[in-house]
């Protein structure tokens, strides 16, 4: 059931209601933003010096300019700004999520209630998919694992200010988080 359930939502995702504005494909399409010249970032990928690939977002003027300029027309385009990458934002996501002041017990349990009502209908499995469904409710709410379709419902916007500072808006709250990634 929770299976189907998952389908269903994926079907939706990838309609094209939800392609109006922005691509549905990754948790952060149409949802950072360029805090220097407004645009939206893009994902790219980029390779490692092991050879290994990894996901990253650039700014679009950024990534289709390059640098700033007055183009042959007379207008601005291109931008500084930097890349971020993808595990960046996933831990950044993490860390807001974690830092959310709610009773998530009590969520996990109003949330389980509501399936174990549409699952009644089908006993002889509800144990193990309530089972399941409880370990990923506590880890998304917990913010330590990476879900797509939980991210990009309730990320508003990401704003890059550069590759150290992100600020953060979740969906329906009044807040922003301002983070800091630690350079290592």
């Amino acid at each position: 059931m929770f299976d189907k359930a998952n389908v269903i939502l994926e079907s939706r995702a990838l309609s094209q209601e939800g392609k109006a504005k922005h691509s549905n494909r990754y948790a952060f399409s149409g949802k950072i933003k360029c805090a220097c010249c407004s645009s939206t970032y893009v994902a790219r990928y980029k390779n490692r010096k092991d050879g290994n690939q990894y996901k990253a977002w650039r700014c679009f003027q950024a990534a289709r300019h390059g640098s700033p300029r007055v183009n042959e027309t007379g207008n601005q385009v291109g931008c500084l700004n930097e890349s971020i990458r993808n595990e960046d934002a996933a831990y950044i996501m993490g860390v807001v999520v974690r830092s959310l002041d709610f009773d998530k017990d009590l969520m996990v349990r109003n949330i389980l209630s509501v399936i174990e009502s549409v699952l009644a209908a089908d006993n002889a499995h509800i144990q193990t998919e309530m089972d399941y469904i409880k370990d990923a409710l506590r880890e998304m709410l917990n913010g330590t694992c990476l879900d797509d379709v939980f991210y990009r419902n309730i990320l508003s916007r990401m704003v890059v200010h550069n590759r150290n500072r992100v600020d953060v808006y979740l969906s329906f709250l009044p807040h922003r988080w301002s983070c800091a990634i630690e350079k290592v």
